[in-house]
């Protein structure tokens, strides 16, 4: 709940409000991650949040811990598709933006394993 309220402040309410209204939406997105699935959805619906990246890299912490938001990507891409699609907000290129994600990712992934081998030899 702390962790929450630094992030949400006076706004919280909302976020508890959804987890009221749904209890599923107090489950984790995913194992190795804190953020519930309520905070994904009050993004949506507040913050106009339409990409699982705007989530993982601008609204949380994900993209720069372990896994690099990999693990929750299905999930907030689930509720994205869900909750936008209520108010219209399903961009027609999330699979296009799924795809790129990805590759970022292994982009990246591909430019440390030289610096990780260096580091050990």
């Amino acid at each position: 709940m702390n962790r929450l309220f630094h992030r949400y402040g006076t706004h919280l309410s909302r976020v508890l409000r959804l987890v009221q209204e749904k209890p599923e939406l107090g489950e984790p997105l995913c194992a190795s991650a804190p953020e519930i699935r309520a905070e994904v959805v009050h993004s949506i619906v507040e913050e106009e949040v339409c990409y699982p990246a705007d989530f993982i890299e601008r609204r949380t912490h994900l993209r720069f811990e372990r896994g690099n938001g990999r693990d929750a990507y299905d999930a907030v891409e689930e509720l994205i598709r869900e909750h936008g699609e209520r108010l219209g907000r399903v961009p027609p290129d999330l699979d296009l933006a799924r795809e790129r994600f990805f590759d970022e990712l292994s982009r990246e992934d591909q430019l440390r394993q030289p610096h990780a081998a260096n580091l050990r030899g």
